[in-house]
């Protein structure tokens, strides 16, 4: 197909043109954050609290479809008619009629996760500081959360407050679309880009949680709920 002189004026003249963006396909590589429970324990005032741990993943991944994957062909492939010497396709029309079935999200897990938490208490106040590492073929993940605390204690039971900021290290690769609807009658091609990009991304996640727990430290057991 030779280029159309009418797509080159239109993607010049501003509003001629409607650009969508799709994603087709999409892998991650990061540890899932871990939802720590915290209680208030019977450890005095004013005190500072050690907590590691070490979480294992009994998943490789988990996989997903995210809904945003064009309109696949009766066999399941998206179609599309390339353009000679132009970095741009052409989607034929009525054949990419079909909703896409398959999975378009991969999310790759490490297997074990360390991480170490640091409360420090002043009366019924608490700083949380917090650090956590991964890693995932050759490729290390550091994470972490820092928050405030409140907790007050009785003779046998407390309750806690928490507001917490998680930070997770992740990497990712995506494949997207840009298609290209020309607003004029005489052509109603799609012209579409395909386009790629990778990296490493730090996410932010705000967290909120209040526990109860029953607090006798001669108890053999403790119960809570958060």
């Amino acid at each position: 197909m030779k280029i159309n002189p009418v797509f080159v004026i239109a993607l010049l003249v501003s509003g001629c043109a409607v650009t969508r963006t799709s994603l087709q396909n999409a892998y991650v590589e990061g540890p899932a954050r871990k939802a720590t429970i915290r209680v208030a324990e019977d450890s005095g005032v004013n005190a500072v609290i050690f907590r590691p741990y070490l979480t294992y993943c009994t998943q490789s991944a988990v996989s997903m479809n995210t809904g945003t994957h064009s309109k696949v062909d009766s066999t399941g492939i998206y179609t599309l008619i390339p353009v000679e010497n132009h970095e741009y396709l052409i989607e034929p029309d009525g054949v990419n009629i079909y909703t896409f079935r398959g999975k378009n999200l991969v999310w790759a897990l490490p297997k074990f996760k360390f991480g170490v938490d640091l409360e420090f208490f002043y009366e019924s106040f608490g700083l949380v500081l917090g650090l956590n590492f991964a890693n995932l073929d050759n490729r290390s993940f550091w994470g972490g959360n820092l928050g405030l605390a409140y907790a007050h204690r009785y003779s046998a039971w407390a309750w806690r407050m928490d507001f917490n900021m998680h930070f997770d290290h992740i990497y990712y690769r995506i494949d997207y679309l840009n298609k290209t609807d020309l607003l004029v009658p005489w052509d109603t091609d799609v012209y579409v880009t395909p386009l790629s990009t990778e990296g490493e991304d730090l996410n932010w996640n705000p967290g909120f949680s209040v526990t109860l727990n029953s607090n006798k430290i001669n108890w053999p057991v403790n119960v809570f709920t958060s």
